[in-house]
């Protein structure tokens, strides 16, 4: 694996800067990580409650008429004010004080459910995420930059969290440094070196996280492990490989917490995959067998006239899912005019559906883009049924078709895509 990064490194870097987002859509469409950025079949508001806070949203899952005591001492705070706060997708402010002369503070939960709630503490910008159960008298030190350094007792799942999150502040720290040496890098080996290193720290966050969530799916902290993101904002799990791991949770959480609005978002995640998967299957079939007829679509361009897939008949085709949105896409753009330049002229075609709902957006960045395909969109982002005709979970996307219209490979990029439309030409 690291050797196919490696030597896919100079054709897809070449001497340009390396970015963060542009890297991560490479790995992920490279097999390298199941990361993806813009995950469809995710609960909007579980996932974007979960974000807001980065290790967990805060939703309302509370307790019973019980209490959990939450104290702790920020260093070097002064008399600066720290707030209670619980998420149900906008911030909820529950309660607020003043740190003591030497930075103390404290507050007392009351809980309506028996069950864990997912809360911060705040101070300023930053938090510290807790999962806190009734009766807990839960502890807290940190200095004054408090979202990263910091200890929690007294909350065996708040403990799993402040693990979480002090791996995910570890990992951003190191792959920041990577980045840096890697653009400042102008050996090509020495690059090459650091890309590698790059990829494999992806890679063992994946895997930190699978870990993680295997090891502690009896606990509420396992959902905010799925739901939180990486340190640039793509999603760790979310790739259709991953179902087994929401299924998991969810089948070991829901005897346990049958009344947790957290539980009960996951289980409408695991019901999505399964009809994503079902989905998947059909088309996927296409590759594995006999060849299937690709799903017909007719959206219209930028100039409102409807352009029909099937109209296509007789080329090799990309259909391809983009959105302008998505950093890094002028960079993967720029690998397809690439081919485009070298095999239109044989009879290869671009059909590229972008997942945009600001047409503004969207027909500004074709003409700072300069893409000479076909393109168009229907401004109804996830919910475009090309989305669901295709099972496209994640973007950037890509079928490619043969002259007949039928399926011949999904997810090609670079070499792997070139060689492709060089078998069907």
């Amino acid at each position: 694996m690291l050797e196919s990064s490696n030597n896919r490194s100079s054709e897809f870097i070449s001497d340009t800067t390396l970015n963060r987002d542009s890297f991560f859509a490479f790995l992920r469409q490279k097999g390298y990580l199941c990361f993806a950025k813009h995950i469809f079949a995710m609960n909007n508001s579980l996932k974007t409650a979960i974000s807001i806070i980065a290790l967990g949203g805060g939703l309302l899952s509370s307790c019973s008429s019980q209490s959990a005591r939450i104290s702790g001492t920020f260093a070097g705070a002064g008399s600066k004010s720290v707030y209670l706060e619980q998420v149900l997708g906008s911030r909820n402010i529950i309660d607020s004080t003043k740190c003591s002369s030497g930075g103390e503070w404290s507050f007392r939960y009351k809980f309506t459910r028996n069950e864990p709630a997912l809360l911060r503490v705040r101070m300023g910008e930053s938090f510290i995420t807790l999962l806190a159960s009734p009766g807990e008298k839960i502890t807290v030190s940190a200095l004054q930059n408090i979202g990263t350094n910091y200890t929690v007792e007294g909350s065996h799942d708040s403990e799993l969290i402040a693990d979480l999150n002090r791996h995910i502040a570890s990992t951003h720290i190191t792959l920041d440094s990577l980045y840096t040496l890697y653009n400042r890098e102008s050996d090509a080996e020495a690059r090459s070196e650091l890309y590698r290193a790059i990829a494999q720290k992806y890679i063992d966050h994946k895997r930190y996280s699978i870990r993680f969530v295997v090891d502690n799916c009896n606990s509420l902290a396992s959902v905010v492990a799925l739901y939180t993101p990486m340190p640039n904002g793509s999603q760790v799990f979310g790739d259709r490989n991953d179902f087994s791991y929401y299924k998991m949770v969810a089948d070991s959480l829901s005897d346990r917490y049958p009344g947790s609005v957290m539980v009960a978002s996951l289980k409408k995640d695991v019901e999505r995959f399964e009809n994503r998967n079902n989905l998947a299957g059909k088309i996927s079939s296409s590759l594995t067998g006999e060849r299937s007829a690709s799903p017909e679509l007719a959206i219209e361009d930028m100039y409102g006239q409807p352009q029909r897939l099937s109209d296509l008949r007789g080329k090799v085709v990309l259909v391809s899912f983009w959105s302008s949105a998505t950093q890094g896409g002028s960079i993967l753009n720029g690998e397809l005019k690439e081919l485009y330049d070298i095999y239109s002229k044989r009879g290869f075609e671009i059909y590229h559906i972008s997942l945009d709902t600001d047409r503004s957006a969207w027909i500004n960045a074709l003409s700072e883009q300069k893409l000479p395909w076909i393109n168009v969109c229907d401004f109804k982002g996830s919910a475009s049924p090309a989305v669901g005709s295709y099972n496209v979970t994640v973007i950037p996307f890509n079928y490619v078709l043969d002259r007949n219209g039928d399926i011949s490979g999904k997810n090609l990029w670079g070499n792997e895509l070139a060689s492709k439309i060089e078998e069907l030409l």
